[in-house]
């Protein structure tokens, strides 16, 4: 048997087969019946599985100005989506020039962690990285589950 949508393709009857999977995310269980054995023998048995894939990191937006607050839209967005996948991570880039100061660069990621706080963002799912790349802006990023972090050139 396959999962609900799921069918063999090819090998039906045979000691291996191909199954098509129209949601890679969904467990598919097979099962393998024997016919003809005496009445009262084990004649089946089931196995699952399920395909893992690294969705990648998904940006969420971006702000071309560190000094700037962070635009309402994006901050609803960043809170519907944290709250519609319960496991991801909010990774937020800072880029600043390469002479910025480090105490302006804690300043504002002070402010900015701060700004995350107050509409109820969880500090424990936000993960910030600074990056002297003589770009100026703030990146956000969802980390789903098993995702890797975004490279960011520094």
């Amino acid at each position: 048997m396959v999962g609900r949508r799921g069918h063999v393709v090819k090998g039906q009857g045979t000691p291996t087969v191909e199954v098509a999977q129209p949601n890679f995310h969904e467990k598919v269980v097979a099962t393998v019946t024997i016919k003809g054995l005496l009445v009262g023998c084990p004649n089946s048995a089931s196995a699952e599985y399920q395909l893992i894939i690294d969705p990648g990191p998904i940006k969420l937006g971006e702000m071309s100005d560190t000094t700037n607050d962070i635009d309402k839209e994006l901050l609803a967005k960043i809170k519907k989506v944290l709250r519609e996948q319960p496991y991801a991570q909010l990774y937020v880039v800072l880029q600043f020039k390469r002479n910025t100061s480090q105490n302006t660069k804690r300043l504002l990621k002070k402010r900015l962690a701060a700004r995350l706080t107050k509409i109820k963002i969880d500090a424990t799912r936000n993960t910030f990285e600074l990056a002297d790349n003589d770009n100026r802006g703030v990146l956000f990023w969802l980390v789903p589950p098993g995702a890797g972090y975004p490279y960011v050139d520094t």
